[in-house]
């Protein structure tokens, strides 16, 4: 028996998008992107989004792909899936789950350009907050993540997330050395306080766990059997907003 309540609050979006890239694999006396043909690449996908204040669970599903051609003549064949869901356990206590993945290219010969490519903004709402991999690898990326979030007071919070990464395939850095497909992982603790209705501030520490595969990608190590010692990557923010209420009517208009 299903509760005629549960399909309340079912939401679908859809978008597509044409972007004209200008074909840069033509040359004129030596000198590149002398060319005026224009290439063209499709993404095309949508959100698939549950929330209802009956149940305690909410679940947001994305999926997008791409076609056409890349600048460089290529097919794209990339793809973007992402799934999360989140769960009140009470007033005060919220946790949430997902992972999002990014396909990822091993043949770059073969003129299928299967890695997904990022078109705009948004970086800093994905993939951690420190957005250390605000450029994925040609290899791909997956982010498992799994987060709580507190409500001490009526004006404090807390929240904190842990990732884990991967890539889709193993790779080769700049430098030819090797790496797998572990890349390590990052933690995000967030602590927001109300002052009043129209004052906030917020606080935040992040850090990520590299590894050797997380130097070799980012072509920190140079030998393939020298590791060499770096710091631990770390980010710390303070944020005071305001946002102020200049004219309020009497009916609330």
């Amino acid at each position: 028996m299903v509760d005629e309540r549960f399909g309340q609050g079912l939401n679908l979006s859809l978008i597509g998008v044409d972007e004209g890239v200008q074909d840069t694999t033509g040359t004129k006396s030596g000198v590149n992107y002398l060319k005026t043909n224009m290439n063209h690449a499709y993404t095309y996908g949508g959100n698939l989004k549950y929330s209802n204040e009956n149940f305690p669970a909410s679940v947001l599903a994305t999926a997008y792909f791409q076609s056409g051609k890349s600048a460089t003549g290529s097919t794209l064949k990339g793809k973007l899936l992402a799934i999360k869901v989140d769960y009140k356990f009470s007033g005060i206590l919220a946790a949430n789950i997902g992972t999002d993945y990014l396909s990822g290219d091993n043949k770059s010969t073969d003129g299928i350009q299967s890695n997904f490519k990022k078109l705009y903004g948004t970086d800093h709402s994905f993939n951690g907050a420190m957005e250390y991999w605000k450029t994925p690898l040609n290899q791909g990326l997956l982010d498992y993540y799994a987060g709580v979030t507190g409500k001490i007071s009526k004006e404090l919070s807390l929240d904190g997330t842990f990732h884990i990464f991967n890539s889709e395939y193993s790779g080769y850095n700049k430098k030819n050395i090797a790496f797998g497909k572990d890349l390590g992982s990052e933690l995000d603790i967030i602590v927001n306080y109300k002052l009043n209705s129209w004052t906030a501030i917020q606080g935040g520490w992040c850090t990520y766990f590299e590894n050797r595969n997380t130097l070799v990608s980012k072509d920190i190590v140079t030998s393939a059997t020298v590791t060499p010692s770096v710091r631990t990557p770390q980010w710390a923010y303070v944020m005071f907003t305001i946002k102020p209420t200049f004219l309020n009517s009497a009916s609330g208009k």
